[in-house]
């Protein structure tokens, strides 16, 4: 789930298509689960400022109006 997320970083975020497709989870399910997933960063190996990012993203999935405001922050 961790490296789903990371491909879509750079777009703001999955669509929730995308996440029901690849996981068979509801966007906040998704999201729960990565956001614990994250609460290990040194197990994951990742830099902090990447798991940062990572939690804004997910923190974004299911509510479509936090998902376009990072994507204009991003694209």
């Amino acid at each position: 789930m961790i490296d789903f997320a990371r491909r879509w970083l750079p777009f703001g975020g999955p669509r929730q298509e995308d996440i029901l497709v690849e996981f068979g989870l509801t966007p906040l399910v998704f999201a729960e689960r990565v956001l614990k997933s994250l609460d290990a960063p040194r197990a994951l190996g990742l830099p902090m400022p990447e798991v940062n990012a990572l939690r804004a993203m997910v923190a974004g999935i299911g509510h479509p109006a936090g998902r376009r405001t990072t994507e204009l922050h991003t694209g």
